[in-house]
């Protein structure tokens, strides 16, 4: 891997961490590309002898095991319908 590849790569990771810090929204990755960019060349701006190391990403979170529709439905109020409402017709005098 070349020097402009590992900065590269290097950027690609504090951009992914960007994007996690700010609840992975999604459109603003261009964004989040310069805001690392912008980390890395300060820091060599500011006599750094390399760019930071981004954090490791985290691991994800642990799924929820999602609760089953079985259960739900066995404790849930069952569903009413209103009945719809009828048209009445006005009655004009002519």
């Amino acid at each position: 891997m070349t020097q402009g590849d590992e900065l590269e790569q290097r950027i690609r990771d504090r951009a992914y961490a960007i994007w996690q810090e700010e609840g992975e929204p999604h459109g603003r990755s261009e964004e989040h590309w310069a805001k690392a960019r912008a980390e890395f060349e300060n820091a060599v701006a500011k006599g750094a002898k390399s760019p930071p190391k981004s954090r490791a990403p985290e691991a994800p979170a642990k799924p929820v095991k999602a609760k089953s529709a079985h259960k739900k439905a066995a404790t849930s109020k069952p569903a009413t319908t209103a009945a719809p409402k009828r048209k009445t017709r006005v009655q004009t005098k002519d």
